[in-house]
């Protein structure tokens, strides 16, 4: 059998999504919510682990594309077998390079936005509220100076919808209500708080 680009993950002990939520005294069913900004396996290879979540969500696009056949290089349908995934579709919004969102509690709080490059179903989650805003910018980049320099991540599903994707994480970045965007393989950020 031949190996995926992305296979045998490893992660240092005390590291996996199990142990850092046993860690804090968390049960996965105690989770209301788990939010799969794509799917390839550095991002839903725990999700066994999550499963007695109440909801694991993920966008209908990036569902589609990850369940596709010709995608097995990329993608590992084992991580999510057996999961009760629910993907939801985004619907016109202000948000995002394709003004795609989901607006996951229908208050503006949290937006789950369409940021297509680097997976065709990639989101960001925009976090507003009290007149600030933060953006985990998943893997719109893998660092902060993507968005900064233009630096596309190695792996790219769409190169045109990857660049518009950096430019409106760069857009949001320079808003002055934002306290931060980050990446989800941002390793130089140091450990902080942060109150919305």
């Amino acid at each position: 059998m031949q190996q995926r680009l992305c296979d045998a993950p490893s992660l240092p002990e005390g590291q996996a999504v199990e142990e850092q939520l046993l860690a804090r005294g968390i049960r996965p069913s105690d989770l209301d919510y788990v939010i799969l900004t794509h799917l390839h396996i550095d991002h839903a290879g725990g999700l066994q682990s999550v499963r007695e979540a109440k909801k694991i969500i993920v966008s209908q696009s990036e569902w589609w594309e990850a369940n596709l056949p010709k995608n097995w290089l990329v993608y590992d349908r084992r991580c999510w077998r057996g999961v009760p995934v629910k993907p939801f579709y985004f619907k016109d919004s202000p948000y995002g390079p394709r003004k795609k969102s989901y607006d996951l509690f229908g208050d503006g709080t949290i937006e789950l936005v369409h940021v297509p490059g680097h997976t065709a179903g990639l989101l960001n989650v925009l976090i507003q509220n009290n007149g600030k805003c933060l953006l985990l910018a998943a893997d719109c980049g893998f660092r902060r100076e993507s968005w900064e320099k233009g630096i596309r991540p190695t792996l790219v599903h769409d190169e045109k919808d990857m660049m518009d994707s950096l430019h409106w994480v760069a857009s949001i970045a320079e808003r002055p209500d934002c306290i931060d965007c980050i990446t989800c393989h941002e390793s130089n950020l140091p450990v902080r708080e942060f109150e919305l």
